[in-house]
């Protein structure tokens, strides 16, 4: 996938229900063209979770750059109002592998604003 002549995307939204971020993340890391951050979930969901959780990441989804601080904090938001089990898997050069964001046991707290 995104192999040939057409580059990958920089980010790769996974919007089906079936939480297939992982392997997608693992076929990725040995290709040479691959996306910066893929977000998804980690385990299934039902649509009605990915339609909350890709509301509020389209809100603040910048696709000419990459705001790693907004991406984390619009996870940080999807995984306390909808389901721990979102995440993005961002490219980490030095390590030649993907990230993940948030680490495992990760603690969320909702917030009003006012």
């Amino acid at each position: 996938m995104f192999q040939g002549s057409h580059p990958a995307p920089k980010i790769l939204v996974m919007s089906t229900c079936c939480g297939a971020s992982s392997g997608l993340g693992r076929a990725f890391s040995r290709s040479i063209n691959r996306p910066k951050l893929i977000i998804g979930s980690s385990d299934a969901r039902y649509f009605d979770d990915y339609v909350a959780a890709w509301a509020l990441l389209y809100r603040r989804l910048n696709c000419k750059d990459i705001d790693i601080e907004a991406m984390q904090q619009v996870l940080d938001e999807i995984c306390a109002v909808v389901d721990k089990s979102f995440r993005y898997l961002g490219w980490d050069d030095e390590r030649e592998r993907y990230v993940r964001y948030p680490r495992k046991r990760a603690r969320f707290d909702v917030v009003e604003r006012e």
